[in-house]
């Protein structure tokens, strides 16, 4: 997902060069590390919220988080829904000092509204409108 964000315009840096690899079982660290750079975090990791002393760490780092709703999901699909709630995200991060946790969705209807049935107007007559006399 970090190279579609990229490629899409984000400033985005990964886990591992950060210094910690992908088998980094320190959440506290790594949370505290990132946060301590001004860098949101973006994961499926519920964890990050749920387990009492990484949840510690957030609210003492004053980290802002964005977590994945649900992890299953391929990471086209969670960069798509990162690039087009960018904009929102940028204005959350801009307005709360942290710490937070906010959600992500991959599905949204939020870029759908209005929705519309066309009807068929009547073709302009030049010479007037039609009536049951002229028929």
């Amino acid at each position: 997902m970090p190279s579609i964000l990229k490629e899409a315009g984000l400033n985005v840096r990964w886990h591992a060069a950060e210094g910690f690899p992908a088998s980094e079982l320190n959440d506290v660290a790594w949370i505290r590390a990132v946060a301590s750079k001004g860098y949101i975090i973006v994961s499926s990791d519920k964890a990050i919220e749920t387990d009492p002393i990484n949840r510690l760490a957030v609210i003492e780092s004053k980290a802002k988080v964005f977590l994945l709703d649900e992890g299953n999901s391929r990471a086209i699909h969670w960069a798509a829904a990162v690039i087009v709630s960018k904009d929102r995200m940028y204005e959350i991060v801009r307005d709360n000092p942290g710490p937070f946790f906010m959600s992500v969705v991959r599905k949204s209807t939020s870029m759908l509204y209005r929705f519309r049935v066309p009807e068929v107007e009547s073709p302009v007559d030049p010479s007037g409108p039609v009536t049951a006399e002229s028929a």
